[in-house]
């Protein structure tokens, strides 16, 4: 659940300030195309890459993000306004 996967990333990031996160062109993309429910086989369709690669554009942005999930890394983009 959220909750659960908010406090774990609170537990994960206690005493470290993060105001910046720097997600790449790519995992900012995948996130894109995740926020509109594609999966990671459609968007290695549309951007043109492996399935394998789009699925660790999707992994290396949910670490960044201190995402427990997609949906939470979605989310997460959105409100630093990473993607819209």
């Amino acid at each position: 659940t959220y909750a659960i996967g908010r406090a774990m990333q609170l537990h994960t990031m206690a005493g470290k300030v993060v105001d910046h996160i720097e997600l790449t062109p790519r995992e900012r993309e995948c996130l894109q195309w995740a926020a509109v429910g594609k999966s990671e086989w459609e968007i290695s369709q549309i951007l043109g890459i492996s399935e394998h690669t789009s699925e660790k554009h999707l992994l290396n942005a949910k670490s960044k993000l201190g995402a427990a999930n997609r949906v939470q890394a979605v989310a997460e983009a959105i409100r630093r306004g990473y993607i819209s």
